[in-house]
């Protein structure tokens, strides 16, 4: 699993963390969860192994713009899927096009895993430079799977 991307999943509810954790686990990806939006920021701060984070950022204990800032002033080369009700309003406030949003949904979760694979597939393809500069366009249609270009 050393040659797949780490993922982080940081969401409130318990029940999607474990959901998503097993999820990605199980389609051999390595998954680290947090609960908070500090947890977040301390994990993300702490290793630049999280490639890809997956995140609710309706944190009671943070803001969710202050949230998406401080993420990458931490890291800008992290690719975030924000996985939310409101995913598309929360992309908003995005201040790199390394943001992907994706609606919480019955199948959001296929969405989810195809997503990770085009993110994968683009970190560690002969192109990609390791620093950010081969750049994801995901677009994703709720109901159906991503493409990426």
């Amino acid at each position: 699993m050393k040659d797949k991307c780490l993922v982080l999943i940081a969401d409130r509810n318990p029940h999607v963390r474990r959901f998503l954790q097993r999820e990605l686990g199980a389609a051999g990806y390595p998954v680290q969860v947090a609960e908070s939006g500090q947890e977040v920021l301390e994990m993300v701060s702490q290793s630049s192994r999280v490639k890809v984070l997956i995140i609710d950022p309706d944190f009671p204990d943070l803001d969710s713009g202050q949230l998406i800032s401080s993420l990458w002033e931490c890291q800008p080369t992290l690719t975030t899927v924000i996985h939310s009700f409101d995913a598309e309003n929360q992309g908003k406030a995005s201040p790199t096009a390394c943001t992907i949003c994706i609606e919480k949904s019955g199948n959001s979760v296929e969405s989810i895993k195809n997503t990770i694979d085009a993110i994968h597939h683009r970190l560690f393809s002969p192109s990609a430079d390791g620093m950010g500069n081969n750049r994801l366009r995901v677009v994703v249609d709720p109901g159906k799977d991503s493409a990426a270009s």
